[in-house]
């Protein structure tokens, strides 16, 4: 029994050829080159809210709540805790290395709307307790 073989005419469409690559479907443009030369600090990051925030967490009423990182402001009179408005700031703060949380045994219950959740406070580092005292030192210059 004999293969019926059809050959390759030059007309037709060779899907192994060399020369004929298609065009990708969607051009992808270069990424963007990073154009900021400085350290990336949030834009609320000024020397007053800095030792504000600093001076808050040396008072122990600053935290994190749970382990959802989110930043609140512990009222021990009342026992509640609420989010603050500054916490890319704190997070700033803690990525540089000026605070840091607790140990798990400073944990305290707050009130969280209707719950009670765990909230552990911030306290500050060596470097950051050296940021306070540099911050603070810190006066407006005079306008005459």
């Amino acid at each position: 029994m004999a293969r019926h073989t059809n050959p390759a005419s030059p007309d037709q469409f060779d899907l192994f050829a060399v020369g004929d690559t298609p065009a990708p479907a969607r051009q992808c443009a270069a990424p963007p080159t990073p154009t900021r030369t400085a350290a990336c600090t949030p834009s609320g990051m000024t020397p007053g809210v800095a030792v504000d925030i600093l001076t808050d967490i040396t008072s122990h009423t600053l935290g994190l709540l749970d382990d959802t990182d989110r930043v609140v402001t512990i009222d021990r009179d009342t026992g509640r805790a609420r989010e603050i408005h500054d916490a890319d700031v704190v997070h700033h703060l803690i990525a540089t290395g000026y605070a840091e949380r607790s140990p798990r045994r400073d944990t305290v219950d707050c009130k969280w709307g209707i719950t009670r959740k765990p909230v552990t406070p911030l306290r500050l580092t060596a470097t950051g307790r050296a940021l306070l005292t540099r911050w603070t030192a810190l006066r407006p210059l005079r306008t005459t």
